[in-house]
């Protein structure tokens, strides 16, 4: 029984959703819940762990939210818990970086997200998604999921190309992460320095406790 603990409580907050799964120490996924969240810290909490009803004991929690104040939403869920917490950018909790050189994070969901590491520190203010890249169009414009409704996954997937193409030339990165949901759309020979971390999530939470 010892070995099935301890249970870390693994929650993404990134509105317009929320995401919770009870982890062992193994990495296996004992139970997940997603739901529809706002914009407000406090009622994201309450919806949280409403879900955690349903998921079971846990021991501790690993979070990843970009919208909050990291200090702030740890001890929010210390204290509205009674379990020790540990938060991390959405991008941290996303992939197991290396902490070596420059390393990015490429988040392909619902929403674009981007993140750059050096040396493991996570650079503030980075918002690549926000940069023209082509034909007036943002990362985040070129790389939606418009974009691959309106021009197909064999185009869409040329542009994830040409992207990681540019930021290889820009910051010659140790590595580039890709996660999210479209991730596992991408198909296609890609740069040695590329990583499809599309089940990545758990042991970057585990990692957080180590």
């Amino acid at each position: 029984m010892l070995a099935s603990r301890p249970r870390t409580l693994v929650v993404t907050l990134a509105p317009p959703r929320l995401a919770a799964a009870i982890v062992g120490p193994d990495g296996a996924v004992h139970a997940e819940e997603r739901t529809a969240i706002g914009d407000d810290r406090d009622s994201a909490l309450r919806v949280l762990w409403d879900l955690v009803e349903r998921l079971g004991d846990f021991d501790r929690i690993s979070a990843g939210a970009d919208r909050w104040d990291e200090h702030e939403l740890a001890t929010a869920l210390q204290r509205q818990s009674f379990r020790p917490a540990r938060v991390a950018s959405l991008a941290e909790l996303s992939v197991a970086i290396e902490h070596t050189g420059i390393e990015l994070v490429l988040t392909l969901d619902e929403d674009f997200a981007a993140a750059l590491f050096l040396h493991g520190a996570r650079a503030p203010q980075f918002a690549l998604g926000r940069a023209r890249f082509r034909k007036k169009e943002t990362y985040a414009e070129y790389l939606s999921a418009a974009a691959f409704e309106k021009h197909g996954r064999k185009k869409w997937n040329k542009r994830v190309h040409r992207v990681l193409a540019e930021l290889n030339e820009v910051y010659a990165p140790h590595r580039i992460y890709v996660t999210g949901r479209d991730a596992r759309l991408i198909y296609g020979e890609l740069p040695a320095n590329v990583t499809i971390a599309t089940a990545a999530m758990t042991s970057a939470a585990l990692a957080l406790w180590a």
